[in-house]
């Protein structure tokens, strides 16, 4: 019952932020008066607070904290100082508070996720799952990621513990990456209980964690070498977009960014050791970092990875992110610092986190985190910043351990007051810089849940060892091919199938788990043949039926071009028969005038004048010998004068 309250009360964390908009200390004061109102105390004492409210609302707010949160809850009037009564509850102005009704509502809203994950877990993997857990599962997740924020605050996490079953923590994080698309709703809700934890993580500094809020104009940010790993898009873009929106959030608050030379070295000397081993059958995965794993797995090349360094660059310059020489740590060695117990403090916390941790090989990136933190120390010249921004220099890291060492470190020196760390992590930061801005707050706390459900998703390096050695025995026996050898050890999507049969646990691989990927690999390969000939055939297919419809189209376009040509000569012909009939017959009129003029002497020749009388008879007598010689007749001359006068046309008419 207890986790169902944290989880809940996580949820109306975040409501009451949304709802109030003011700060971090203010989300608790409707969960006093809440508790109030249904405890009835006649007096008001902290530590049975801090009972009570552990109890009723699933968390554990330590004392001091708890008193900030009374504290206010004074101002608001909600409890008040009464002379001979200690502090009393004004229950008058406690009702307002009360948020019992959206209690409800959100046990609606986690009741409908456990149904859809119980759901999804039947559906895909065949299993049950029962809310508790659920509700279980959520919150180890949550405790996971406690360090990001507490590793400043020396507190214990304020949730509870748990145990929890490792198959049923592989469906939880399965279902919230699922549903990050396939059901926003459902996954909503779980992000509004990530930005509940992280709001409660910020009430339990025994500083005011109002220190690391406001303006950051006289702030500079040096960058750890993961986020201009990320920033290339080596680890996923989901991962370079959560990147870029913490960097425009430092920009925005009027912080500067800069990346220490030994940094940028760093990164470029690992994009560039993956191109020894792209294309090569020794490629080990278990041994490979997150840049290779990428240009390996995707199957990239050596220009693949040229131009991820070209874009790196391009986006620092965009980002106006200059990269500066580190200070000089024996010219300015007053302000040194032991770094050998900050390496012993880093090496301690790494084998707590990873008890299977080995220095060896580790130590020159080691060697560079200690250069960047002692290099914000004597940049700051050993002042003691209590508040960001007097801070002056900070290192950002995305690696909480790390944080966490140089805290530990921090304490050790300075054990008289507090300091805002020299190393601080992204999340820590990018909490305080987006308390003031609810979409980029979700929108933050959305990708990091996703990427962090992604990573733990993904195969050990235990169990990818242990693949990996099953995969070398199929090799030996001539089971797989070089192809298929490679293949096993290289594409991403082997690992995916590996994740999916194991749970991303080294515990589920068994002797016939290579070998069942195998047959899956070369399924795979036979369907995606298949495709590909189908697609193939497709392509065929509609290429055969443009083809046709072209030669279609072409003879449409041959047969309007005869017609168009035939109705042209038939106008033309109409024409030049026309003309040529009229031509023709009018000769043929004259001429019989003529004629008839010349033979019939009936007529009176003094009607007619001497010249013409001699063009009469002459025309007349012409015809007549014509017609004795020849047999010409009228008509004769008429068909031929029209048929010349018919060609003439039809050749002036076509432009011969």
């Amino acid at each position: 019952m207890t986790i169902d309250r944290t989880i809940i009360s996580l949820a109306i964390l975040k409501v009451n932020w949304d709802k109030r908009q003011e700060d971090y200390i203010e989300n608790f004061v409707p969960f006093i008066a809440t508790l109030i109102n249904r405890k009835r105390y006649s007096e008001v004492i902290s530590r049975k607070i801090c009972e009570d409210f552990q109890e009723e609302f699933g968390m554990k707010i330590p004392l001091e904290p708890m008193r900030t949160i009374l504290y206010r809850c004074s101002k608001r009037g909600i409890i008040k100082k009464s002379f001979n009564q200690g502090i009393i509850p004004v229950y008058e102005k406690i009702a307002k508070y009360d948020f019992t009704d959206r209690m409800i509502e959100q046990e609606r809203r986690q009741n409908k996720v456990v149904l859809e994950l119980q759901t999804y877990v039947k559906e895909k993997f065949n299993d049950d799952i029962s809310k508790e857990e659920i509700q279980d599962a959520i919150i180890e997740y949550l405790k996971q990621h406690d360090i990001d924020i507490l590793f400043a605050a020396h507190q214990q996490s304020l949730l509870p513990d748990v145990t929890v079953d490792k198959k049923k923590k592989y469906y939880v994080y399965k279902f919230i990456q699922s549903s990050s698309e396939a059901e926003p709703e459902v996954f909503g809700y779980i992000v509004d209980i990530a930005i509940g934890h992280a709001l409660a993580n910020t009430i339990i500094y025994e500083n005011d964690y109002r220190n690391y809020q406001g303006k950051l104009m006289n702030l500079t940010v040096y960058l750890d070498i993961q986020f201009l790993l990320r920033l290339t898009g080596v680890e996923g873009d989901l991962k370079k977009e959560s990147v870029l929106q913490f960097l425009d959030g430092i920009i925005e608050k009027g912080g500067t960014i800069k990346v220490f030379q030994h940094t940028h070295d760093e990164t470029l000397g690992i994009l560039n050791g993956a191109k020894l081993w792209i294309n090569k059958k020794a490629y080990d995965r278990s041994r490979a970092n997150t840049a290779t794993q990428f240009f390996v797995e995707n199957s990239k090349t050596e220009s693949d990875v040229d131009l991820c360094i070209s874009q790196l660059d391009t986006l620092l310059n965009i980002k106006r992110i200059e990269i500066e020489t580190a200070p000089d740590r024996y010219e300015l060695k007053k302000y040194l610092i032991s770094e050998s117990e900050l390496n012993e403090n880093i090496i301690s916390k790494y084998r707590e986190h990873t008890p299977s941790f080995k220095e060896e090989g580790k130590e020159t990136t080691i060697y560079k985190d200690i250069t960047s933190i002692s290099s914000i120390y004597i940049l700051r010249k050993n002042e003691k910043p209590r508040h960001i921004k007097h801070a002056r220099y900070i290192f950002i890291t995305t690696n909480a351990s790390l944080a966490c060492a140089a805290r530990i470190f921090e304490q050790e020196q300075y054990p008289d007051g507090y300091v805002i760390p020299a190393c601080l992590t992204d999340v820590l930061l990018g909490t305080a810089i987006w308390l003031d801005n609810p979409v980029q707050m979700i929108k933050f706390n959305k990708m990091k849940m996703i990427a962090n459900c992604v990573a733990a998703l993904s195969p050990s390096r235990e169990l990818t060892k242990q693949y990996l050695k099953e995969v070398e025995k199929l090799y030996k026996v001539h089971r797989i091919t070089d192809d298929q050898y490679y293949y096993m050890k290289a594409d991403k999507y082997v690992f995916d199938i590996l994740e999916s049969k194991t749970f991303g646990m080294s515990e589920y691989i068994t002797e016939k788990t290579a070998e069942e990927i195998m047959y899956e690999t070369i399924l795979k390969e036979k369907i995606e043949g298949d495709a590909r000939l189908q697609k193939l055939m497709e392509e065929d297919k509609v290429k055969l039926e443009t083809e046709k419809d072209e030669h279609l189209s072409t003879l449409r376009n041959f047969e309007n071009e005869v017609s168009e040509k035939n109705r042209i000569i038939k106008n033309n012909e109409r024409i030049a028969m026309l003309i040529s009939k009229i031509i023709s017959h009018t000769v043929f009129i004259i001429s019989v005038i003529f004629i008839s003029l010349g033979i019939f002497s009936a007529i009176p020749l003094h009607l007619i004048k001497p010249k013409w009388e001699i063009v009469f008879i002459s025309v007349g007598s012409i015809f007549i010998l014509l017609h004795l010689v020849n047999g010409t007749s009228i008509i004769r001359l008429k068909d031929k004068l029209r048929n010349w006068v018919y060609s003439c046309v039809i050749k002036i008419l076509i432009g011969k």
